[in-house]
């Protein structure tokens, strides 16, 4: 009863293109549904992230959910998501990859799956990280491990958004370290997850982190993906 008021006086409406929500359609309208961009990289080993990211740091394989570009409707869902408290986004897509992920042999080897921290005077700013969400669906759907404290941002940078592939990588240089909560667990194939991958200089910086055995596997997935 309570539901059916709060949806009378305060209908939900779609996070990306805030028109509001038909009984039928459930965390964005099917218009956004249908048309965010999809990239489809689980299905080609050899996708321009993996490309790109091999350029920074040895990866098993790679994917994201969406193409990023500013004004798209996934810049939209990431704005939501980030700064508004819509958390619900997180675990949307966490369950929609996580769906796909789950028949690729490939990723059906992982074992733990670790997102990228925020450093603890941002977290407490926000009071959340945008990705655990996306990262713990993931885990639920490869029936991995989840250990969202596995590595530790202990280096505060600025805002990445609008630097340079240069400032970037100098910025995030030795910003990560790996956590006691790493001494009890020692995953074969993890994956390291993030809310949007431009230049790959974080994943690059906080996969370092991960990779110091020589038999561990690390594959990356992020919501969304603006190739440089």
């Amino acid at each position: 009863m309570w539901n059916t008021l709060l949806d009378l006086f305060l209908p939900p409406i779609c996070p990306i293109c805030q028109r509001t929500l038909h009984s039928w359609e459930q965390t964005f309208c099917l218009g956004c549904t249908l048309n965010l961009p999809e990239t489809r990289f689980h299905l080609w080993p050899r996708n321009s992230m993996q490309q790109q990211l091999e350029l920074l740091i040895p990866v098993y394989r790679s994917t994201s959910l969406f193409f990023f570009e500013h004004g798209n409707r996934t810049a939209h869902l990431i704005h939501q998501m980030k700064y508004n408290n819509q958390k619900y986004i997180s675990d949307y897509c966490g369950i929609r990859l996580g769906e796909t992920l789950k028949n690729i042999p490939d990723f059906q080897s992982i074992d733990l799956v670790v997102p990228v921290p925020l450093h603890p005077k941002r977290f407490r700013k926000r009071g959340y990280n945008q990705v655990f969400g996306f990262a713990s669906q993931l885990a639920e759907q490869l029936k991995a491990d989840y250990c969202p404290d596995f590595i530790l941002r202990n280096k505060h940078t600025p805002h990445l958004a609008q630097a340079s592939a240069k400032q970037r990588k100098q910025w995030i240089k030795d910003a990560f370290i790996l956590s006691d909560q790493s001494n009890y667990l020692n995953p074969k194939h993890l994956l390291l997850v993030d809310d949007v991958m431009t230049t790959g200089a974080t994943l690059a910086a906080c996969g370092a982190s991960i990779l110091n055995s020589e038999s561990r596997r690390l594959s990356v997935a992020t919501i969304g993906c603006r190739l440089s």
